[in-house]
């Protein structure tokens, strides 16, 4: 009774997380819907491109202290104002670092749409960018899942609004875009902070012994993490130097609109991660997975096939006919989105074990066949190239990793992947604990 219980209680903190992310995904589907319709393709790929770069350069610098924090807090080796102070310290270190790769980064694209008050922006916005994910690992580490999200989606619901007041009314284009995009960032980092302090003081801290533990963990973090974010934007680096600009808006656009299938598995990801941290052994860490896993992988296949059918009526309709170039894309992509479902789910887990490096054995020939092929298809068939590229690249990170994580906790694939009665008795009981938790209110 206890187990299903306990798994009650974790299926009802994914809800809570995924409402909070379709709150996100709406306000990311409205926010590119007024991007994409105010500035058009070309304008749509020149801000996502000098996004990408800034994301790219802060994973590169970030030293996975996001994920380190979570393990670190979550263990309780070290004083909780110590564990926060470090991070605090090691966030300054990140933003200068990661400041400096972008600079660099934007002298070697030379890029000509992109302009010196473009770039200025950009690089602001980073320290903050870069502060809100760490403060997200300090609230999942303190087992605080509620306010982690809140920071997922809180920064675009203020973009919808700035971007509404800069972009449409203002007609200030791209760097509208950006400046909403900065204020969003600034303000969910100030009041988060403020609340953090206001409940454990903290100042910054230059405890060595803490601070190499933090940097020592966070490092594997952050090589799988770079891994992680250069399979995800890699191809939109190369087609940024080998297509147009409005082609690029295209790829962009379908890849933001594919990636919503990741809603359920990064809101199961996110709790799990969490309550593994806090778990007393891997037995315990492990025995809600194959459910989970189960179910974020039926949804995430219908609703894959729910995009394929719906994608030529919904992307002319709500993005523009502009953007009918996307379709192809979105349905080329599907399956490896759908495929990587399972690697995020159990990647998740194995990293709130402190096991990071695990991921590398599965994400670093994933990158490899990832770049490979973009070079060999992007010549020869242009964005669709680049989303078959992305397939197989997502498909071999995942048959890999199921095999590592197989084998490391001893689970088989069949407990991982055959349907159980069980998994509809704790959706049940989830839907009754819910039913009841909303009669009382």
């Amino acid at each position: 009774m206890k187990s299903t219980t306990q798994r009650a209680s974790l299926l009802g903190d994914i809800v809570r997380v995924l409402t909070g992310n379709i709150v996100a995904m709406a306000a990311v589907l409205i926010l590119n819907i007024i991007l994409s319709r105010s500035l058009g393709p070309g304008g749509y790929g020149v801000f996502n491109g000098l996004l990408v770069v800034a994301m790219i350069s802060g994973a590169l610098v970030q030293m996975g202290i996001h994920r380190s924090a979570v393990v670190h807090l979550g263990r309780k080796d070290y004083p909780t104002g110590a564990v926060l102070g470090s991070v605090a310290t090691l966030w300054m270190m990140a933003s200068i670092m990661a400041i400096i790769a972008s600079i660099v980064t934007y002298c070697i694209l030379q890029n000509n749409a992109y302009t010196v008050a473009m770039i200025l922006l950009v690089i602001t916005g980073i320290p903050f960018a870069i502060g809100v994910i760490y403060l997200s690992g300090c609230y999942l580490g303190l087992d605080r899942v509620k306010q982690a999200n809140r920071i997922y989606y809180t920064a675009p619901l203020i973009n919808v609004v700035l971007t509404l007041l800069l972009v449409v009314w203002l007609r200030l284009e791209v760097i509208g875009a950006l400046i909403a995009t900065l204020i969003s960032s600034i303000t969910v980092f100030s009041i988060t902070t403020y609340r953090l302090r206001k409940e454990f003081y903290f100042n910054f801290s230059f405890d060595r012994g803490l601070l190499k533990s933090l940097v020592k963990l966070g490092l594997v973090y952050a090589f799988t993490f770079i891994l992680l974010q250069l399979n995800y934007k890699v191809d939109i680096l190369f087609l940024q130097k080998m297509v147009s600009s409005e082609e690029v808006g295209f790829y962009t656009l379908a890849v933001s609109v594919s990636e919503q299938l990741w809603l359920l598995p990064y809101a199961a990801g996110l709790v799990l991660m969490s309550r593994t941290a806090n778990s007393s052994s891997i037995e315990a860490a492990v025995r809600p997975v194959g459910s989970l896993l189960r179910w974020g992988f039926l949804i995430s296949v219908i609703g894959s096939i729910a995009i394929v059918y719906l994608a030529p009526i919904l992307v002319p309709m709500i993005f523009g006919k502009d953007f009918s170039g996307s379709i192809e894309v979105v349905k080329s992509i599907i399956p490896g989105i759908v495929a990587f479902v399972v690697f995020r789910i159990l990647e998740s887990n194995l990293a709130g074990l402190g096991k990071p490096w695990l991921a590398v054995y599965a994400l670093l020939p994933s990158l490899l066949i990832n770049v490979g092929l973009n070079l060999w298809l992007i010549p020869q068939f242009g964005i669709l190239g680049s989303a078959w590229a992305t397939n197989v690249s997502y498909i071999v990170a995942t048959v890999v990793y199921l095999v590592i994580y197989v084998r490391f906790t001893k689970v088989s694939i069949g407990y991982l992947l055959m349907p159980k009665r069980s998994d509809l008795n704790e959706l049940k009981e989830s839907f009754r604990r819910g039913v009841v938790r909303f009669s009382k209110k």
